[in-house]
């Protein structure tokens, strides 16, 4: 911003300039005088501010002709124009003395200007010189000494030039520098009156007396008080005090600052409207000169914020900490630096075996636990190079000598010189893993040694990945790597249109065959091959084993034929028997997940209901029972399928039939499905057309129906509806589940009926793989059947069908038939 004339203090200028100033401005009014002028000329401010300069200067009329005026008028048109300072000498002027007498006297004068930052005329400094004494001084030597002839005249003329040139240069220096000394006062004033403004925009300012009645406020007290000036002026600091802080800190505050010394910290006070806000505050005491306070200015910045933060900090702080205390998993707290544990919660006291927190925090070394110590080194050296060690599997041992295995990440926080370690027990998992890898030994030697060729086919890269030497002998290669290398079915099918054909057909139909067709070994002769083939879905190998049948084939020899049967029989049951291997490891691993989440809901929600334990916290507590609940019955649910799917396995599921009003009966159902359907807020739209009474099992039907709403609600978005109709017509009942949920891929539509299946756009949605297995083998129980169709992202609709009445068969042959 621009400098004017309006924003100069020229006191400063006065001060700091001896003799007599005039200030006037470009339009040569007259903006102010100095004190010394003032007296010289006896004259007053009022009389000659915002005068024309011809006016204002004593005794000068107004008359461009007088030589004096014409000088004035010339010099300031100089200034002006060329924006340099100008110089008259002896300038005669008619001064009032005291007595109103007019008096003469001589003036040099100084006309200099004051640019602003645009190089303008911000004002012009006018400074008379008073050489009355000298002028006279030179006239009185000319009058008495010498005749007025025109040599003396010159003389005279000289002498007066020479004596003002002197003069003129003494003063040019001290003048100048009185110029840049003033400015350099103008802009320090500035400067300090800018930082004034800044801490009054930016701060909350108080000015009490010595008494602390408030004298002054600025704008951001009477914000943040909600006070107005007028009721906050003569108030003390009473008047805000919120009650938080004791009368000691108080009476330390008052101490302090009556002692003259400043005082800084933090205060809660009292708005108007009751709320309270905290403000971090100094306290100075302004001081006599006897050394004690008159008065005090405060300081202060709005942290209510900050403490709010604060506050929440603890709260969050006491969160994680019984978080912590309460995990299921254990989890150490170690300096970065000595590696010390500092911190363990209960799961890890037991899990080591100590006593105590108090006993594990004293007694605890590494080296008594770590199977492997040098491990633990080459733990800590990662840690310290990337910040964090993840899933690294160590055997450990407890306080009593037991070894167990452990999986441990570690994250470090060098911000807080801290590392977070969470150790899990997988002591189990470690001997399951160790069990499978002796089992696929087992497998692998059946494998290797077995009497018949056993290849493993890759479907998606069309690659033999593996061979036994029985099959590298039987076709004709030198080694395993020598038939891997350069194996290709070209090479020994004859007829390759029809090996793709065979291929094609397990992938799509029931993915087992059995085939007899002439190869060709790789030096050319022929064989008869018998060929057992199955295709798995899931890891889309396709596993042969081959017999070489010529002989068979030329003598049919029935006892070879036998041998054959035999090891076909063998090898089925090796692959049946890895299969349930991997069946039952998929429901150990099944189960374990389905049921850590409700169980894990439970511990906690316990854990906390222990901390409510005020008679006002009471809907806490039942906001937690009703989680135990929850979980309970999805416990109970899963459980449930579990049972089922042995029930159905083993043939001895119930199935007897009764009378069943079907729209009752689905109320029931709906009613039964209200507790999912509230946390999602969604809701069952029924229609029913037909007869109302069917012929069926009440316990059979209940299962499908409520398996069939459940993934309906599972699967479907919140606050999405759910359409159920059912239909009783030409002897048949016909019942629709459509939702508006994910839908399901179209690769994994051909599995959904299977065991513990679950399709690839589920991962993150709780569930067993379990329900439409059940659902359909209840269906084959009853002679039903069922169908979908479904578009991803926007639902599926399965649909059920079987007669409305039942055949009058008796459990035992309903038992038999599941059987057989």
């Amino acid at each position: 911003m621009l400098s004017t004339a309006k924003d100069i203090d020229f006191r400063v200028l006065f001060k700091s300039t001896p003799g007599l100033l005039i200030v006037v401005s470009p339009q040569l009014l007259i903006l102010t005088a100095s004190d010394d002028y003032l007296e010289t000329t006896n004259t007053k401010q009022s009389e000659i501010i915002g005068k024309y300069i011809l006016e204002g200067f004593p005794n000068l009329p107004y008359d461009v002709n007088q030589k004096e005026v014409a000088n004035a008028l010339t010099s300031y048109s100089i200034v002006l124009q060329k924006k340099t300072k100008h110089t008259l000498l002896a300038q005669k002027y008619l001064v009032h003395n005291s007595y109103g007498i007019l008096k003469e006297k001589y003036f040099n004068i100084k006309n200099k200007p004051v640019l602003n930052s645009e190089n303008e005329v911000l004002y012009i400094i006018t400074q008379l010189e008073d050489v009355t004494d000298a002028v006279c001084e030179t006239n009185q030597y000319v009058l008495s000494d010498h005749p007025a002839n025109e040599v003396d005249l010159l003389s005279f003329e000289l002498h007066l030039n020479s004596t003002n040139l002197d003069l003129r240069d003494q003063n040019k220096e001290l003048q100048q520098q009185l110029v840049d000394r003033y400015l350099q006062l103008d802009s320090i004033n500035k400067n300090i009156s800018d930082y004034i403004a800044a801490i009054d925009e930016a701060s909350i300012v108080v000015v009490t007396d010595e008494n602390d009645t408030i004298q002054l406020v600025n704008d951001n007290f009477c914000k943040i008080s909600k006070y107005s000036r007028e009721e906050l002026i003569g108030k003390n600091h009473r008047f805000f005090n919120s009650g938080h802080h004791s009368k000691e800190f108080m009476r330390d505050l008052w101490l302090t600052i009556v002692s003259g010394n400043v005082w800084k910290g933090e205060l809660k006070n009292k708005a108007k409207d009751g709320t309270t806000y905290w403000v971090d505050t100094i306290i100075v005491p302004f001081l006599n000169k006897e050394g004690k306070p008159y008065k005090y200015l405060s300081i202060r910045s709005d942290i209510t914020l900050r403490k709010l933060d604060e506050a929440k900090l603890i709260a969050s702080e006491e969160k994680y900490r019984n978080l912590f205390e309460n995990s299921l998993i254990a989890i150490l707290s170690s300096d970065l630096k000595t590696t010390k544990v500092i911190d363990v919660n209960q799961i890890g006291v037991k899990l080591f075996g100590y006593q105590s927190k108090k006993d594990f925090l004293k007694n605890f070394k590494p080296e008594n636990h770590w199977v492997n110590i040098s491990q633990r080194l080459y733990h800590i050296e990662i840690l310290m190079k990337k910040g964090e060690v993840r899933n690294k599997i160590q055997e450990m041992k407890k306080l009593d000598g037991t070894h167990f295995w452990a999986n441990i990440s570690t994250k470090s926080d060098k911000e807080i010189n801290s590392a977070q370690t969470v150790i899990i027990d997988i002591t189990e998992q470690v001997q399951s893993h160790q069990n499978l890898i002796s089992s696929e030994e087992k497998y692998r030697d059946l494998y290797e040694n077995s009497l018949v060729s056993i290849f493993s086919f890759d479907t998606k890269t069309a690659k033999v990945i593996d061979v036994n030497n029985v099959g590298v002998q039987l076709l004709g290669y030198q080694s395993k790597k020598d038939f891997l290398d350069n194996y290709k079915s070209e090479a020994h099918w004859l007829d390759m249109p029809e090996r793709e054909r065979i291929i094609k057909s397990l992938i799509i139909e029931d993915g087992v065959k059995v085939i007899i067709h002439q190869m060709k070994r790789l030096d050319g002769t022929y064989f008869w091959a018998r060929m057992n083939m199955k295709y798995n879905f899931k890891t889309f190998l396709l596993h042969s084993v081959i017999v070489d049948v010529s002989e068979q084939m030329r003598s049919r020899d029935e006892l070879e034929n036998k041998v054959t049967e035999r090891t076909l029989e063998l090898t089925r049951s090796l692959l049946r028997e890895k299969e349930l291997h991997e069946m039952k490891s998929s429901f150990v691993s099944m189960a374990s997940h389905e049921f850590r989440t409700p169980l894990a809901t439970i511990l906690s929600s316990a854990s906390i209901i222990e901390v409510y334990k005020d008679s006002n916290q009471q809907e806490k507590r039942l906001k937690h029972t009703k989680r135990i609940s929850s979980s309970v019955k999805n416990l109970i649910y899963i459980l449930n399928n579990f049972l089922s799917v042995g029930e159905l396995e083993k043939g001895i599921w119930d199935i007897d039939a009764s009378l069943i009003n079907l729209p009752e009966f689905m109320q029931l159902l709906m009613e039964e499905m209200e507790g999912m359907l509230r946390d999602k807020n969604q809701q069952i739209i029924y229609t029913h057309e037909g007869e109302l009474l069917i012929e069926q099992s009440n316990k059979t039907l209940k299962n499908i129906i409520l398996n069939l709403l459940s993934n309906a609600s599972k699967y479907s978005y919140d606050g999405e509806n759910i359409y159920l109709s059912s239909v009783v017509a030409n002897g048949r009942v016909t019942i629709a589940v459509k939702d508006q949920g994910i839908g399901i891929p179209q690769e994994d539509q051909k599995g959904l009926f299977t065991q513990f299946f679950r399709a690839s756009n589920k991962e993150y949605i709780q569930g067993t793989g379990l329900g439409l297995y059940i659902v359909k083998k209840y269906l084959e129980l009853i002679n039903g059947d069922i169908s979908f169709k479904s578009q991803l992202n926007e639902g599926t609709t399965f649909t059920i069908s079987f007669a409305q009445k039942r055949n009058k068969k008796s459990k035992t042959h309903h038992l038999i038939k599941m059987k057989a």
